[in-house]
């Protein structure tokens, strides 16, 4: 049985708060709960259904692999899916080493996809997100995933493709998840439920974009109510919600977490903070721990 902290249940039972009084989210059972009227099939570049803790899928267009997780209950069960972004130099398995979100999202009940970008330098560009767009659109097809349930995440240049994402096929995606990038509120007024993970002193990301991606949540979406859900150990997390029904909730955490080299550009709470792309402390306010609830508490309205 998993075992939690004390004080990350109090958390987990404000957020859990602010979403049922703040966001859309209407009455859905928990992924990987409905069972599946049809056995999920290969498909595509997908060759294998799985269950398997990694499976890995080329050929899908634009050199860009997939590492793909699916657990067990995914055959039988309709599941969520999350996709987790790596940033530039990364891969898939680095991005996982530090957010774990395919283990913590499995136990949820979420097939993770974890795409890999091409080069000897991995890095991403915008040619790149309608091809993952459609891999994401495929795995819905193959193991008949739950379509409320259907998530976005991403750090540093995965964060801009989440961004991307957020604004550009929120007929997709449920909510999103951005982190160590700034993103404006989209400027066509689309939104969903975001939560945006960002350190200080990120030699990336000035404060000056911090603040501006805050203020154009608040200013374009009228996010009039705001409440402070943690304040310790060099972490806030704030919502920002509307008096007017049915705005998506907005969530910021803000950190001073830092790793050599990048400073607050770094994964936080990761367990291998060996290498730059995780933050140095410890912390029980994981990435993965909070950006898992943040989707599970908000699906896709009805």
């Amino acid at each position: 049985m998993e075992r939690t902290h004390p004080r990350s249940r109090r958390l987990a039972g404000a957020l859990a708060l602010v979403a049922l009084t703040l966001a859309l989210g209407a009455c859905l059972p928990p992924a990987g709960t409905r069972p599946l009227e049809s056995t999920p099939t290969p498909a595509g570049c997908i060759t294998d259904v799985g269950p398997a803790p990694r499976l890995v899928f080329g050929g899908c267009g634009g050199d860009v692999t997939y590492n793909v997780s699916v657990p067990a209950r995914c055959l039988t069960h309709a599941c969520g899916l999350i996709l987790d972004v790596h940033g530039w130099t990364m891969t898939g398995d680095q991005q996982d080493a530090n957010t774990q979100i395919a283990a913590i999202g499995g136990v949820a009940g979420y097939i993770v996809v974890q795409p890999n970008a091409p080069g000897s330098v991995p890095s991403w560009s915008s040619a790149h997100y309608p091809l993952v767009a459609a891999f994401v659109e495929l795995a819905i097809d193959v193991w008949h995933v739950e379509e409320r349930r259907v998530h976005v995440t991403g750090f540093s240049q995965g964060g801009a493709m989440t961004n991307w994402m957020r604004c550009n096929r929120a007929d997709l995606f449920a909510s999103a998840a951005p982190t160590a990038m700034a993103g404006a509120a989209c400027a066509d007024g689309t939104n969903m439920p975001t939560l945006y993970i960002q350190g200080l002193d990120d030699i990336f990301i000035p404060q000056s974009a911090i603040d501006a991606t805050i203020a154009s949540f608040v200013d374009r979406h009228g996010l009039d109510r705001q409440l402070t859900l943690l304040d310790e150990g060099g972490i806030t997390v704030t919502a920002y919600g509307s008096s007017t029904p049915g705005v998506p909730i907005y969530q910021t955490v803000i950190h001073s977490h830092s790793s050599e080299g990048v400073n607050g550009h770094c994964i936080l709470g990761s367990p291998d903070p060996a290498n730059f792309y995780g933050c140095d402390q410890p912390t029980e306010w994981t990435h993965g721990r909070l950006v898992v609830d943040f989707f599970r508490w908000n699906p896709k309205p009805a």
